[in-house]
């Protein structure tokens, strides 16, 4: 079973997680949206305002993660690791998002 998971921080969750989760041997791939001001490898503070956590959730950049981790194979689910961006936009827009992936 792969799952990509897509999360605007660094900490290590998705990866660490998934496998306990399951009695299945699980693939975890993870794409890490970059914060502002940061770059993919060094993904710099991740914001803590409303607006810079809802900025995290933009279509354009999770469109990106999605490309990036579709290249590498097929997949079995998708989904999106951050409470505290989805605090932030709603429940109507982190359905919308979810749709969306």
């Amino acid at each position: 079973m792969t799952i990509v998971v897509i999360t605007p921080h660094a900490a290590a969750g998705p990866e660490a997680e998934w496998p306990l989760l399951t009695d299945r041997q699980v693939d975890t791939r993870v794409a890490r949206i970059p914060a502002p001001g940061g770059t993919t490898t060094e993904p710099g503070t991740p914001p803590t305002s409303p607006a810079g956590l809802g900025s995290l959730a933009s279509p354009h950049l999770l469109g990106g993660a999605v490309t990036s981790l579709l290249r590498r194979g097929p997949l079995d689910a998708i989904g999106y690791a951050s409470t505290s961006t989805g605090y932030v936009i709603g429940h109507t827009a982190e359905t919308a998002l979810l749709e969306r992936l």
